[in-house]
Parts: C-alpha cells; structure tokens; sequence
C-alpha cells in the first residue's frame, strides 16, 4: 500500500473499526493505530469484517482502490 501505491485489498485488512456505507470516506491506518491514508471505500463496514483476509476475487474486490486512497504519511 504504501511502497508501491497499491489497493487496500481484503487480505491486507486486520480490523475495522466503527460503522460506514460503501463509497463513504474511511481513514487507514497501521498496525500500531497511527494513520497512514485516507480514501474511499467501495465496502461498507459489515461487508468489509465478513471479508477480512480474504482473497479480493472471493471477496467482490477492493475496499479501497488506489485511484480513490490518498497516502498520508511519507514513504520511506
């Protein structure tokens, strides 16, 4: 994701915290709760918990592609 300007894909995501629609601006963040980007994510909160880990073919998808995901913290 953040190396390479890639898509948040189901199997990259550990947790999801609160509640939003698909298409609802979401913020991303680390492994240690910091923030790391910003974007807007074609799942909605439900869809994305019932597809944590999975593979984006299996799962509908990205939750966030990279066209609509804004890095917020510099790339090292």
């Amino acid at each position: 994701l953040l190396s390479d300007g890639r898509s948040l894909l189901p199997v990259g995501v550990l947790d999801v915290a609160g509640s939003f629609q698909r298409f609802q601006a979401v913020e991303i963040t680390g492994p240690d709760g910091s923030l790391i980007a910003k974007g807007i994510s074609r799942l909605s909160a439900s869809e994305v918990r019932a597809v944590i880990g999975a593979h984006s073919s299996s799962a509908g998808g990205e939750v966030v592609h990279r066209d609509d995901l804004v890095i917020v913290v510099n790339r090292r």
